[in-house]
């Protein structure tokens, strides 16, 4: 029973993680773009 309830613990979390991953790829993302569009604009 203790399995069973792990593997259910794991599938219910494993999509929201996955989220999460996404959702902060995203983030760091804008965030290294930022800087460059930042360092761009003034030597421009």
């Amino acid at each position: 029973m203790e399995l069973g309830r792990d593997l259910n613990v794991n599938a219910t979390i494993a999509p929201l993680y996955y989220l999460v991953h996404s959702i902060t790829l995203t983030q760091k993302s804008a965030l290294v773009s930022m800087p460059h569009g930042d360092s761009i604009t003034p030597t421009t």
